[in-house]
């Protein structure tokens, strides 16, 4: 948070775009004028980050703790299920198949298969944010 307010106070009132990827701090640095996010989770559940926008946009704390709550659970069953360089890779790979959108097999050299436990709680959290409609 530190570097996005250096940047922020850099940018001033230039007509300058500031993009943030960390989705855990994409509420915050919204609130303080960033212009928007690059944001994995977005392409697996965007209504969620719309969500969460849309409640910064309005001055919804409530409703921004509630999504940022979600988002970060969506971090650590997904981003951080496997100790590996891959890990979000590997995360992201098994949703998107747990969502239908693509096969669940990888091309990279260092994947390692998912427990049956890691794989069944990222079903649990894909069961969840259908539930939510997200």
């Amino acid at each position: 948070m530190i570097y996005i307010h250096q940047l922020l106070k850099e940018r001033g009132e230039k007509d300058f775009i500031l993009l943030v990827g960390e989705e855990i701090m994409l509420a915050e640095c919204l609130k303080l004028s960033c212009s928007m996010g690059v944001i994995g989770g977005a392409n697996i559940f965007p209504a969620l980050y719309v969500r969460l926008y849309e409640a910064v946009i309005r001055g919804e704390a409530d409703q921004v703790k509630k999504w940022q709550a979600i988002i970060q659970r969506l971090q650590q069953a997904v981003y951080h299920v496997i100790h590996s360089p891959m890990q979000f890779v590997i995360g992201i790979k098994y949703l998107v198949w747990e969502k239908g959108i693509c096969s669940a097999q990888m091309a990279i050299p260092v994947y390692r298969e998912l427990t049956g436990e890691q794989k069944k709680n990222i079903e649990k959290l894909v069961a969840e944010f259908d539930n939510l409609g997200l």
